[in-house]
């Protein structure tokens, strides 16, 4: 089958190859966790500065605003791995949030 493979799978030296753990949620790349701990840190540090899309101010509390962002931050360290699931989701937690923004700043005739 593979030159110096047994049958059994082992090389010459007799180690297994392959015999790691295969797991269904792939371990994210360095880089991405960077990206997504230095996202999340910042988008906090701007809602406690008070720095965020205030458009559904009457209707929800502000801490709303922190969903998208952990939901981005979170799908960051997927994008590599799992790229389609990736754009699913982030394309719908900002969809979701434009179309409440968008919907606060309506025009109003009267």
């Amino acid at each position: 089958m593979y030159r110096g493979l047994t049958p059994d799978g082992e090389d010459a030296a007799g180690r297994t190859v392959l015999d790691g753990e295969v797991t269904w949620f792939p371990r994210p790349h360095r880089d991405d966790v960077l990206l997504s701990v230095i996202g999340l840190t910042g988008g906090a540090l701007l809602w406690v500065l008070g720095l965020h899309n205030a458009g559904h101010k009457n209707l929800l509390p502000d801490w709303t605003a922190l969903v998208p962002l952990v939901v981005m931050a979170s799908m960051e360290l997927l994008r590599r791995s799992m790229p389609r699931t990736t754009l699913l989701v982030g394309t719908l937690a900002t969809a979701r949030r434009r179309s409440s923004w968008r919907a606060s700043c309506a025009p109003t005739w009267s």
